[in-house]
């Protein structure tokens, strides 16, 4: 609850608020930033979803290296890529 929402609800101005803060009656606000826990878990969530998307690129990537290497290999542009064709045909 923010200080200007304790006051009203209390029936007193905000000035009274922190004339108590000052004087110690009543305990100095939490500043959010310093409220805000660590977040260990987040952090190693995130670390996690970074890890599944870099072995799924990784993999992305070898699938293209072999399909370079099997299909594509040598005609570096000269004819269109069977294997990327809208009319490709198995076999």
């Amino acid at each position: 609850m923010r200080s200007g929402e304790l006051a009203k609800a209390g029936g007193v101005h905000v000035e009274t608020l922190r004339y108590y803060e000052r004087r110690g009656l009543l305990a100095e606000p939490l500043n959010p930033r310093a409220a805000v826990p660590c977040g260990d878990m987040e952090i190693r969530s995130k670390i996690a979803e970074l890890d599944d998307k870099l072995a799924a690129l990784s993999e992305l990537r070898g699938s293209l290296e072999r399909l370079l290497a099997s299909c594509c290999d040598g005609r570096h542009g000269e004819q269109p890529c069977p294997a990327l064709s809208p009319h490709r045909h198995p076999g």
